[in-house]
């Protein structure tokens, strides 16, 4: 996912979601890939900065986090493929008992992304979702990075 930018870019990358921060921001389940500059920038200028990056506990980790990055210059990429296919996805593995109470916070097991009209278009995630998704063979990346678990 880095390797067609310059490690001296400002970018971010990992499950892109519309709401809340202007440029978008990564899910913080399917975990956030930044450039050494992002990284750079993040340490230095955000958390020494308590007007661009919050040091209160509590609100949403990764709306924080993608604010954050937004007001130091780090820019949320695109985190498809060549062809539009995702290659992170938001998921549940439901196979363990203890996580099948949380199915219907997360969207969707992962082989659900693998079949046609298996989640209703009204979940939240088709909403929040910053690029269109897809259900079915054309849902995922063969190059697939991340589910949040």
């Amino acid at each position: 996912m880095l390797l067609p930018h310059s490690p001296d870019q400002p970018i971010h990358f990992g499950c892109k979601f519309k709401m809340m921060v202007k440029q978008g921001y990564h899910s913080g389940g399917a975990g956030y890939v930044l450039s050494r500059e992002a990284l750079r920038r993040f340490v230095n200028e955000g958390l020494s900065d308590a007007e661009k990056c919050s040091p209160k506990e509590g609100g949403e980790e990764d709306v924080e986090i993608g604010s954050c990055l937004e007001k130091i210059g780090v820019y949320a990429g695109d985190s498809r493929d060549s062809s539009q296919h995702h290659r992170c996805l938001l998921s549940v593995i439901t196979s363990l008992p203890t996580l099948k109470s949380v199915v219907r916070f997360m969207p969707m097991a992962p082989e659900e992304h693998l079949m046609v009209g298996n989640v209703e278009k009204t979940m939240w995630v088709f909403a929040y979702t910053y690029y269109p998704f897809e259900q079915g063979p054309n849902c995922c990346s063969g190059r697939h990075l991340a589910n949040q678990i």
